[in-house]
């Protein structure tokens, strides 16, 4: 399912919806991808009396988005989420993905919140692969945060990372029982 328009005034919105793969649990894998390339209509009616038309890269505004619903995870998807240490291997996400242009800085933010459901990833000073993860990532402006906790040797397992843009920096806390 999906549709476009397109107004030279307005610019174009392109969405696209589609549904696919059963999962084990029964649910059926939903994946929406929407990318916008708008003008505000105020800007439309200025842009009659202004030397900057419509056309000029400074007048557009791009935005990629991405819904998941019960999107199976592979180690073929997990490259996208790219952390040296580790790798995901499996899983269901769920969740928003705002990818948008920030024009001043000439970089595009990622933006949104995922959650990840009985993730499977393997960790470079862990021996084998840790099952059962779940896990909340916010991507913020200014910071992305990670919420993850499981069992290993049944004993609980609670991760939370902080990554902070500006200073390109983390914070790490693990905790165990």
């Amino acid at each position: 399912m999906g549709r476009l328009e397109v107004a030279k005034s307005r610019g174009f919105s392109l969405f696209a919806k589609g549904s696919g793969n059963k999962n084990e649990d029964g649910t059926t894998e939903i994946l929406k991808v929407e990318l916008k390339q708008l003008i505000k209509s105020k800007q439309s009616i200025y842009s009659m009396f202004d030397k900057i038309k419509n056309s000029d890269i400074r007048r557009k505004d791009a935005r990629l988005n991405f819904g998941f619903e019960n999107v199976r995870i592979t180690e073929e998807l997990g490259q996208y989420a790219q952390v040296d240490m580790i790798k995901a291997k499996g899983g269901i996400l769920t969740g928003a993905l705002k990818m948008e242009q920030n024009k001043i800085e000439k970089k595009i933010h990622a933006l949104g919140s995922l959650k990840i459901k009985n993730g499977k990833l393997s960790y470079v000073d862990f021996d084998g692969d840790i099952e059962g993860v779940n896990a909340v990532v916010d991507m913020k402006k200014d910071k992305i945060t990670v919420n993850a906790n499981t069992k290993l040797s049944e004993s609980p397992v609670t991760l939370t990372m902080a990554y902070f843009i500006q200073t390109q920096k983390n914070e790490f806390e693990i905790s165990c029982r």
